[in-house]
Formats: C-alpha cells, structure tokens, sequence
C-alpha cells in the first residue's frame, strides 16, 4: 500500500488564495443586496446609496495596477494577509456606520486594499 502524500504547498497556497479572494468578491457583489435597508436606514435617496458602489468600483479598477506592484514587491502571501485584514475590519467598522458618509470611508478603506 502506498502511504498518502500532503499536497503541495503550491496548492495549499491556491487555495487559501481563492478561498480568501471569493469571500472577498462574494461581500463587494452583494452590495445590491442592502440598497434598499439602507435606503430606510441612512433616510437617504437610491442614487446616494448607489454613488457609494460606483466610488467603490472605481477606486478597486484604479488602484488595480499598485496593488499589482505590491504583489510584486511584497509577494502574494503578505499581500493577501494584509488584505483580508483589512477587509476585516472594513466590514467589521461597517456595523457602526450611522451616516453614507461614514459608509462611504469603510468602502474606500475596503476597496483600495482588496
């Protein structure tokens, strides 16, 4: 009988990469999800609620290109703990939101480091 090898750490890594970025991916698509609560919640329009969306993706496309170099630099691991870190606390500090513009500065601080 052959004795069962681990994986490799490769994959390991794969894994807890992907693992950790569909999580990520999965709470910045279900924005949609909350437009309305927050709508009633914050007594603010739909366009408001939505402008906070569009900062959000825009500031992910631009920042894309420096995050690309930190890679580089740091490595993936470091970066990527860093990250989810950081993503953490953003939507940790969301539950304390009572403004959008408070929502608004937990979504830049989540969307530049994702």
């Amino acid at each position: 009988m052959r004795p069962i090898k681990s994986p490799h750490y490769a994959w390991v890594i794969l894994s807890l990469c992907f693992v950790t970025l569909l999580s990520a991916q999965g709470v910045r698509f279900s924005f949609g999800a909350f437009v309305t609560p927050w709508e009633a919640d914050f007594g603010v329009s739909r366009g408001t609620v939505t402008l906070i969306s569009f900062v959000s993706f825009l500031l992910y496309g631009v920042t894309q290109p420096l995050v690309g170099q930190l890679a580089d630099t740091w490595g993936a691991k470091r970066l990527l703990l860093f990250g989810v870190l950081l993503v953490g606390v953003s939507i940790f500090l969301t539950f304390f939101a009572r403004t959008t513009w408070q929502r608004l500065r937990q979504v830049i601080l989540d969307r530049v480091v994702s």
